[in-house]
C-alpha cells in the first residue's frame, strides 16, 4: 500500500522532530507502542482542508508539506498513510485496512467503507495501529487478540470476533461502545484515493461540513465540534467551552491543538466559518 515507485518518500527524521521522538529504534513492540503515542498525542486529527474545500492529497510530497513542514495535523487517511510509510521506512511489516464505521450508528445499518487503518505484523504477531480516528483515537496499537480487554493510556479497548470480521469497541462511562467493524482483507492505495476522494469532497459528509478536530491530552482528550469545544477527562466531568467569535475558534486551534495557520489559511478559515457555524 506504499507510494508508487518514483515518488518521494517522507523524511523519516523529520517526522522523529515532528512527534519529538528520542533515542533508539528499531522494528519492535517498544518502538511501535512509543511512535503510536507519540504520534496521537502530537499530530491533531482534523478535517480543515475539506471543510474549506481544499483537495485532500495522500502521495508522500504533500503528507510530507502538510503535517511535516507545515505543522498540521489530518484525517484517518492522511493519518494512516503517514503512519504506514514511517513504519515501512522503519523496517515494519505493515497492511493496509478498511473499516466500516459504527460509531454513533444504529446496529442494523450497513455503513460504507470509509475508514483506513493499519495490520502490523511483529515476530509472526499481529497488532491493529490507527492513528486517526478522531475523538476516540486510540493511543497505543492493540493485539488482535479476541480474548482479552486491552489497556491504553486512555480508555480500555476489545476487539470482537463477528462471523465475517472483527469489531472494534472502546469503553467509555462504563459502557462498551462500537467504534468500527474491519476485517484482514489487504487494501491498497487506489482504494484509499477512492474512499478519500468520496469522504472529502462528498457534500453530505460531517467532514465537508462539520470542522472537526481532536488530539488525546494528559488523560484527558481535547475536542473542537464547529464552536463546541470540550476537554472530556477521563476521571471526571467534561469541561464544555461555547466559542462565539470566529477569532476564539481560531485561538483554540493554536492551543490546544496546536495547528500553525498561516494567514491564507486563517482568512479562509474564517470566511468558511461565517457561512458554516451560527455564533
Amino acid at each position: 500500500m506504499d507510494d508508487v515507485k518514483g515518488r518521494n518518500i517522507l523524511s523519516l527524521k523529520a517526522y522523529l522532530k515532528r512527534i519529538s521522538y528520542v533515542g533508539e529504534w528499531s522494528a519492535d513492540l517498544k518502538t511501535l507502542e512509543k511512535i503510536h503515542y507519540l504520534h496521537t498525542t502530537t499530530i491533531p486529527f482534523e478535517n480543515i482542508s475539506p471543510f474549506v474545500g481544499d483537495h485532500v492529497l495522500l502521495d508522500s510530497t504533500s503528507l510530507n508539506d502538510k503535517i511535516l513542514k507545515s505543522g498540521r495535523g489530518g484525517y484517518c487517511f492522511e493519518q494512516n498513510v503517514l503512519f504506514g510509510n514511517v513504519l515501512r521506512q522503519m523496517g515494519f511489516e505493515v497492511r493496509g485496512l478498511a473499516a466500516r464505521v459504527r460509531w454513533g450508528v444504529k446496529e442494523n445499518r450497513i455503513t460504507r467503507r470509509s475508514h483506513m487503518l493499519l495490520l502490523v505484523t511483529i515476530d509472526k504477531t499481529q497488532y491493529i495501529a490507527d492513528v486517526g480516528f478522531g475523538g476516540m483515537t486510540m493511543t497505543a496499537p492493540l493485539k488482535l487478540d479476541t480474548s482479552a480487554n486491552q489497556s491504553t493510556s486512555h480508555e480500555p479497548y476489545r476487539i470482537l470476533q463477528h462471523p465475517n470480521n472483527y469489531r472494534l469497541e472502546a469503553k467509555i462511562t462504563g459502557t462498551w461502545c462500537p467504534l468500527y467493524d474491519f476485517d484482514l482483507q489487504e487494501q491498497f492505495m487506489p482504494d484509499y484515493e477512492t474512499m478519500n476522494w468520496y469522504m472529502s469532497t462528498y457534500p453530505e459528509t460531517p467532514f465537508v461540513n462539520r470542522l472537526m478536530v481532536v488530539r488525546p491530552g494528559e488523560k484527558c482528550r481535547y475536542a473542537l465540534n464547529n464552536n463546541k469545544f470540550t476537554i472530556h477527562y477521563l476521571n471526571k466531568e467534561s469541561e464544555k467551552h461555547l466559542l462565539n467569535s470566529e477569532e476564539e475558534i481560531l485561538d483554540v486551534l493554536q492551543n490546544p491543538f496546536h495547528l500553525r495557520l498561516t494567514e491564507k489559511l486563517t482568512m479562509r478559515l474564517k470566511k468558511v466559518l461565517t457561512k458554516k457555524i451560527a455564533f
